[in-house]
């Protein structure tokens, strides 16, 4: 029987790759479509994401040790890169977007 620590993780790497083909497409839109740079942070903080994930599988399965303190690094870079995008796009909306009539 598998180990269930590394069950959950494993199930969260194929719905993330999953994710990632949407990712992929939305790289391709036109640029003039969409303003780019949140989403670039977002998928950052998905990259780290995928490593937290990667990691807690190896730590689960015995193959690496490392201290718990990485993953609330992770885990709290993930949180200022998300900080970080609404940041830019509520700038972008408010300096391109009237929403008076």
């Amino acid at each position: 029987m598998p180990n269930p620590d590394v069950i959950l993780p494993t199930l969260n790497i194929i719905l993330a790759v999953a994710i990632m083909v949407y990712f992929i497409r939305l790289f391709f839109l036109p640029k003039r479509l969409i303003y780019m740079p949140p989403w670039q942070l977002i998928f950052t903080a998905f990259f780290l994401y995928i490593i937290e994930e990667v990691m807690t599988i190896a730590r689960s399965s015995n193959l690496v040790q490392y201290p718990l303190t990485v993953h609330r690094v992770l885990e709290l870079l993930i949180i200022v890169l998300f900080l970080q995008a609404l940041w830019l796009h509520k700038n972008y909306v408010d300096e391109n977007i009237s929403l008076t009539k």
